[in-house]
Parts: structure tokens; C-alpha cells; sequence
């Protein structure tokens, strides 16, 4: 059976732990950050670059290298040494998903120097579980696995974003930047960061907050794209459908497409549902927040399943034309206007 996947909260809790763990100065003899999200393996690296030690002890007692450079034999030896009038010696070694001879990190786990703290990271990659270190690893050390957050999770992901940070969010506003930034997580956080600051006088930010300070149309977005051929609003579908064939460079075909495909997806989620009088269940399975749910009702009263099927397949269609398959000639700007026009028809 294969392992069930964590999900973005779960991650967020041990960064937290890890966090004031690294504050508190409670050390383990090894660490390693890995995982497809860049993100929390990046930020627990500078965290334990810049917690561990003061920086008048780093130069002696702190050392960066990489994967393609060195190997885990030459961090075990470097990992027996003491520091010189310093509490740790702290080895970080970046990129090591390049690595093969993992095992040869055990001594570090077994017979630790209490001292030493090694930070093994991993860019974008994990680390093969079935090797001897990692399970020595999960039993003596500590292995932190960083996940990309699910399209499901964003929405909740920028309303916690934005109440950490002491303001709250209208739904509609974090729908807009989850359609314009996607599960980036550098780009959300500035997003957040950038929100608080300007909007931390009204406590609550709006989607026109959004539009000004994110840089995000609040006429011309996907998010709008898809609720005005959802609504079968023809006159603003083909008003934005040539904007974006006119704004190719903002609003590339192949990301607009795989955005209508999931709403269209999730319209037949709704049809096929047998929980159509629990909003709350509905939302889950649909895998939006509840406030969107009555967008949704009024799209399948506009779509049928049998149409809602032949707007999947036309979109389908259209992004396999994009990339090139089956291709009659026509540029993003082209497949845009005619999925809109021809979705409009069913």
C-alpha cells in the first residue's frame, strides 16, 4: 500500500516544531531536509545557519558545501571534529540529492559527537527510504519531508498566510491569488507579506486590495475568465478570452486551459454528487471552500453533465493543440477565442 501523502498543515507543524526547536538551541546529530516544495527546506536551512551559532563563531565552526563537490564520507569525518570556542560545529551540506553513498553518513547517527550538528538537504528530490541511513535517520535524527501544497490546500493555505500575519482575507481575494500564483510559495509569501503591510490598517483584504498591490486584473483574470463562461455571460467571455489573446505573455494558453479544466472537473464533481443539500460535504469532495459553492450550483443549472463532458473534452482538445499535438496552425490567442466560443455553444 502506498504511503499516504502529508498534507501542507502537517508540514507547516513541524516547521513550526523545528523552528523553536532550533531557537530553543535542542539539537539533533543530523538533519535531513528533503522534498519536491523548496520552500520550508530552505528556510529551516537558513534558520539553522543563522540560530546555530553567532556570527562571530561561524567562521571556524560553520561550514556550507555541495553535493556535487564533496561526498558523505568527507561529512562523517568533518562531523567528528570539535568546535573551537564555540557550543556546536554546524556542517550544512546543500543539493546532496546527487549523492549515492548515503550509508556512509551512519557513523554520524551511531556514534554522534554531541557537539555537531549536520544538515543534509536534498533540492527537489527525496531521499530513497529504503536505504539503512534513512531509516537510521528517522531513529536517531531528524528527516523532515517537504511536499508541494495541492491545488485543495491553497485556498486555506493563503487565508492561514494571511491570518498569521494578523489580517484576514476575503474568499473571493484568496481565490484570486491562488489562480495567479498557483502553489508557488516564495511568490505566496510575498504576496501575504506584501498584503499585510498595506492592508493591516483595515485588518481584511479584498479582492480590489488584491488587484492593486498583487498586480492582478481584477476584470481580466482566469478566475473571472472561468465564472463568466460558467455563468454562460457570453459578452464578457469573448471581452476577456481577446484580452488574453491580446496578452499572450501574461496569460499563456496552456495554464488557462488546465485552470477551466479543473473548474469544468469540478462541476461534474458537483452533478454526480449525492450530497447536493450539505454544502460543507459537497465543498470537501469538490475540494473549494463552501463560500463557492453556490458559483458552482448556478454553473451545473447552466451545464448539464452531458455538456459539462463536452467542455472537458474541448478543452482537452485545445491543450493538446497547444503543445503542439494535432496543431492546425494557431496561436494561443486563436485556441483561446474558439474553446471560449465553442464551450458557449454547447
Amino acid at each position: 500500500m502506498a504511503a499516504k501523502k502529508r498534507k501542507h498543515q502537517e508540514v507547516l507543524t513541524d516547521v513550526k516544531r523545528l523552528l523553536k526547536e532550533i531557537e530553543e538551541k535542542k539539537f539533533k546529530p543530523l538533519y535531513v531536509l528533503h522534498g519536491e516544495e523548496p520552500y520550508y527546506v530552505d528556510l529551516l536551512t537558513n534558520a539553522f545557519a543563522e540560530k546555530v551559532l553567532e556570527p562571530e563563531q561561524r567562521d571556524f565552526n560553520q561550514t556550507v558545501v555541495y553535493g556535487h563537490d564533496t561526498e558523505p564520507s568527507s561529512v562523517a569525518s568533518a562531523a567528528r571534529q570539535y568546535p573551537v570556542m564555540a557550543p556546536h560545529l554546524l556542517i550544512i551540506a546543500k543539493e546532496a540529492q546527487v549523492w549515492r553513498k548515503w550509508d556512509d553518513l551512519l557513523p554520524v547517527l551511531k556514534n554522534p559527537v554531541s557537539t555537531s550538528v549536520v544538515v543534509i538537504c536534498l533540492k527537489e528530490k527525496t531521499l530513497d527510504k529504503r536505504t539503512a541511513f534513512y531509516k537510521e535517520a528517522v531513529k536517531s535524527g531528524e528527516v523532515f519531508e517537504s511536499v508541494k501544497i495541492s491545488d485543495r490546500e491553497l485556498i486555506p493555505a493563503i487565508e492561514q498566510m494571511c491570518k498569521s500575519r494578523k489580517i484576514a482575507i476575503e474568499p473571493k481575494a484568496a481565490a484570486m491569488i491562488a489562480d495567479h500564483i498557483g502553489t508557488n510559495l516564495i511568490r505566496l509569501t510575498a504576496a501575504a507579506e506584501k498584503l499585510a503591510l498595506m492592508c493591516r490598517d483595515r485588518g481584511t483584504v479584498t479582492d480590489a486590495d488584491v488587484s492593486k498591490h498583487i498586480g492582478i486584473s481584477k476584470d481580466f483574470n482566469v478566475f473571472e475568465f472561468n465564472r463568466a463562461v460558467g455563468m454562460r455571460d457570453s459578452a464578457k467571455a469573448l471581452k476577456i478570452a481577446n484580452y488574453f489573446a491580446s496578452n499572450q505573455k501574461e496569460h499563456n494558453i496552456i495554464p488557462t486551459v488546465s485552470n477551466m479544466y479543473g473548474y469544468f472537473k469540478k462541476i461534474a464533481i458537483y452533478h454526480e454528487s449525492p450530497e447536493k443539500g450539505n454544502d460543507y460535504a459537497l465543498a470537501g469532495k469538490m475540494g473549494i471552500p463552501p463560500f463557492f459553492i453556490g458559483e458552482y450550483r448556478d454553473a451545473a443549472r447552466r451545464y448539464n453533465l452531458k455538456q459539462v463532458v463536452g467542455a472537458l473534452e474541448i478543452l482537452h482538445e485545445t491543450d493538446l493543440k497547444a503543445k503542439g499535438v494535432g496543431s492546425t496552425g494557431s496561436d494561443g490567442g486563436a485556441l483561446v477565442k474558439e474553446l471560449t466560443a465553442r464551450i458557449l455553444r454547447l
